[in-house]
């Protein structure tokens, strides 16, 4: 045990010194899903620190999700997941100062081509029959205004997994909750069903057909014209209120 956990240099909160140190540990894959921590005690002795330094680092693993603290039967490393990763980066996109919906879009101008130009490179027919599935959800004239718009999210989130790449995954999953405030709130502008059908319809056939170019090009215009609808759509509601709110408003 004493080969793995090693005497630390007093130099920084020592606290965060062996939460690194543990999280690197996971991340080598030295400790494995479901492999149980030594003892406090007995991590304080490999360490070189109290009691009290261990229970702190662990406090700060299981708040990343890296462990689980199960009372009576000791700490246990966590199996990772994307979830952990998408939990933290939807708190930070949303408590972080100066983010808002602007950055938001300049983010999604960014990602989002690369997104629709990678998926149409290495889309499965399943990934296809996913987004073809939210399109005609979309079609559908039964749809209400909250299930179009979550079709609408949904088709990202499934256009972003046919990239093969779960970073994208992860991040979309991230701001999903987000842009379904957003085209809530947007979808109660005329037209915006149309228009959005449309250019998700354009997506799709450039997906379909392999051509990333076109499907590139097409998520570009897609983005322009959510962007124009989005401001219109902020323009008109109270300053103070969120589209959150306003849901809650008209309940």
């Amino acid at each position: 045990m004493a080969e793995r956990y090693q005497r630390l240099q007093r130099a920084q909160r020592l606290s965060d010194r062996v939460a690194v140190e543990i999280e690197q540990l996971i991340q080598q894959h030295e400790l494995q899903p479901g492999e149980r921590l030594p003892a406090e005690r007995d991590l304080g002795d490999s360490f070189g620190v109290s009691r009290t330094v261990i229970r702190e680092a662990v406090r700060a693993l299981a708040a990343k999700g890296l462990v689980e603290v199960r009372p009576g039967g000791g700490t246990l490393v966590r199996q990772p997941t994307a979830a952990i990763v998408t939990d933290a980066l939807t708190f930070v996109i949303r408590s972080a100062p100066g983010t808002g919906l602007a950055q938001l879009r300049e983010v999604r101008h960014v990602f989002e081509p690369a997104i629709a130009e990678r998926a149409a490179a290495r889309r499965t027919q399943e990934d296809v029959r996913a987004m073809e599935y939210e399109l005609a959800r979309m079609r559908d004239p039964a749809t209400s205004a909250e299930d179009w718009a979550r079709a609408d999210v949904v088709f990202h989130a499934a256009l972003a997994r046919a990239t093969h790449n779960p970073i994208f995954g992860i991040i979309m999953n991230a701001i999903q909750d987000l842009l379904l405030e957003i085209r809530l709130l947007a979808v109660q502008l005329p037209g915006t069903r149309e228009k959005g059908f449309h250019h998700h319809e354009a997506v799709l056939r450039a997906i379909r057909d392999g051509n990333s170019e076109a499907a590139r090009r097409a998520m570009i215009a897609h983005l322009r014209e959510a962007t124009a609808t989005q401001i219109k759509a902020t323009a008109r509601k109270p300053a103070s209120e969120t589209p959150r709110q306003a849901r809650r408003r008209k309940a």
